[in-house]
């Protein structure tokens, strides 16, 4: 990539020169005329005012030549930056790699130890072992006759055991507790209960929704660290306290230029950008939602033009709707170059889900929400909430979207640039950039 940018930064610097050579030329041209027609006005041959636009024409020259070489020298600074930065990153990528290749050497010559302590050990009474394994998930859990609870290693050595716990103790059962086994399956008549510490194999949860789902409601006590996208969420964890981290997303979001986005998504260069970001689930009442409010933007038809996001199932259907409506409008089923998408756009009508809602925020972009109705728990209609109530986007129910009300809200909001520039701000200072950063240190410090 060092060597690509280093080629392209040059070819791109001697463009420039070559500019400034073509410049000096017009300079030297227009100078030699502005001098040939000095010495007809003294002749009497030409009017004062012909040499004096040969002057005025002789600064513009002048004024190119400057313009030129200031060209080549940002052209210039703009590709050291960026060699610099590349520079940068590749440094820092081998120094992540040198610690990665040597934490896996570690653990290569930790399982070769414990690998030989398997082959080696022997199994004598009394013994003490830890637990390698469980089948124990939840409280009040029923227990068949002969299973196998757990995997027991003494001394390294593995064998089933049957972990003893009272039912109603068995969500409290943590890394490093002690607990009672017996064998189900004895190598020697002396064996009876074993003590043994249970050592479980610690484990983190990331929530990016404002609504904890199942899963994370029931793993989270028993959690290392649980992290959350908002900080309602905590209150859905029963008293477990959360990390705020936010919900990570990629690094290239929110770094392309509007110019650079409109051309790669072959957008009009002058026309504002409506993105109606229908996605795969839920797309049908958004898609339906837009057409009828088409109505509601036709005065504003010659300034907007409208990328759709329909769905792969609905696009075609969605593409023949704009035919005729006078709208300059691209609908695609999916677009793997979000990036664009958010850069072209000025304004979004999206769901609601945790991850669109942290690109929201990364790229600044005011935002319309209509929430998917039939979402787990409705947790797309709080994760609009949390989002919305700091100022980033404005929340309408799908059940509120009869006749033209979505293009009224987008004619609305379009009107108010002071009103989107405010949500920019309230967007950006709800973005987490470091998020996965941040949790993977939080991991490591704990590990």
């Amino acid at each position: 990539q060092a060597e690509a940018l280093d080629n392209l930064s040059t070819s791109l610097t001697e463009a420039s020169r070559r500019g400034v050579e073509q410049a000096r030329a017009s300079l030297n041209f227009d100078s030699s005329e502005l001098q040939r027609y000095r010495s007809l006005l003294d002749s009497g041959a030409v009017p004062r005012s012909l040499v004096e636009e040969k002057q005025a024409r002789q600064i513009v020259s002048q004024s190119e030549v400057l313009k030129s070489l200031q060209g080549v020298a940002e052209q210039r600074a703009r590709g050291m930056s960026e060699l610099a930065r590349l520079r940068q990153n590749a440094s820092q990528a081998r120094s992540s790699a040198d610690e990665l290749r040597k934490q896996m050497s570690q653990r290569r010559a930790r399982l070769q130890q414990v690998q030989r302590g398997i082959d080696l050990a022997t199994v004598r009474a009394p013994i003490s072992g830890s637990v390698l394994n469980t089948n124990l998930r939840h409280a009040g859990q029923v227990l068949q006759p002969g299973e196998v609870m757990a995997v027991l290693a003494p001394l390294g050595t593995r064998f089933d055991v049957k972990l003893q716990v009272p039912a109603d103790r068995i969500s409290q059962v943590r890394t490093g507790q002690s607990a009672t086994l017996r064998v189900s399956a004895c190598p020697t008549a002396e064996f009876g209960v074993l003590p043994a510490r249970v050592a479980s194999i610690p484990y983190f949860l990331h929530e990016s929704n404002a609504v904890p789902g199942r899963a994370t409601r029931l793993l989270a006590r028993g959690a290392e660290k649980v992290f959350v996208g908002f900080s309602e969420c905590e209150k859905g964890l029963g008293g477990v306290t959360a990390s705020v981290s936010g919900t990570p997303v990629r690094n290239r979001l929110g770094r392309m230029q509007k110019e650079e986005a409109l051309k790669k998504l072959g957008l009009h260069p002058r026309r504002r950008v409506v993105a109606v970001l229908g996605g795969s689930q839920g797309a049908k009442g958004l898609n339906e939602a837009m057409l009828r409010g088409l109505e509601a933007l036709k005065r504003e038809s010659e300034h907007l033009q409208i990328l759709h996001l329909a769905g792969e199932a609905h696009a075609e259907k969605v593409r023949k709707g704009y035919e005729g409506s006078g709208f300059h409008a691209v609908v695609m089923g999916f677009c793997d170059e979000m990036e664009a998408v958010y850069g072209a756009a000025e304004v979004v009508v999206a769901r609601a889900g945790a991850g669109t809602l942290a690109e929201l925020a990364a790229c600044q972009v005011p935002a319309i929400l209509v929430p998917f109705p039939a979402a787990a728990g409705d947790h797309q209609t709080a994760n609009a909430r949390a989002y919305a109530k700091r100022g980033a986007a404005e929340v309408v129910a799908e059940k509120n979207l009869g006749g033209a009300e979505l293009g009224q809200r987008i004619a609305t909001l379009m009107a108010e640039p002071n009103r989107r520039e405010e949500m920019r701000l309230r967007a950006r200072e709800q973005d987490q950039p470091q998020a996965a950063e941040k949790i993977a240190e939080v991991i490591s410090g704990i590990l």
